[in-house]
């Protein structure tokens, strides 16, 4: 399962289930806001907004330090495709110049973070 299509059945669920609740809630005079719009739309704003919040911020947060601090992909070399010409191992090699693969997957394959996909399940 890919990150997108995870992250979209997790907010889809999540939004379901919240609504769900907080229309019952509201339903039997359990929650309430003071607000002057409708009760039901100001609960839902209230918690769907600071739901919504925080998968923008966890998400910010994780490219963030996906870019900072990640390592490659157990599969990097097979992605890249490197000219073995261009190695020289008695100085620093760039991995630039020596993949054969587009740019965008070689930066898809070096942004390995053990924590991507069970942030956003969590």
């Amino acid at each position: 399962m890919n990150h997108g299509l995870m992250a979209r059945v997790t907010i889809t669920a999540i939004i379901i289930l919240v609504s769900a609740g907080k229309a019952f809630l509201v339903c039997t005079d359990r929650l309430y806001s003071c607000s002057l719009f409708n009760n039901d739309v100001a609960v839902l704003y209230k918690v769907l907004g600071t739901f919504l919040f925080g998968v923008a911020m966890r998400q910010s947060l994780m490219d963030l330090a996906k870019y900072m601090i990640s390592c490659l992909r157990p599969n990097f070399l097979a992605i890249c495709d490197p000219d073995w010409s261009w190695v020289n191992c008695s100085v620093y090699v760039q991995l630039e110049r020596m993949c054969r693969e587009s740019p965008a997957n070689v930066t898809e394959a070096r942004l390995s973070s053990f924590c991507g996909h069970s942030s956003s399940g969590m």
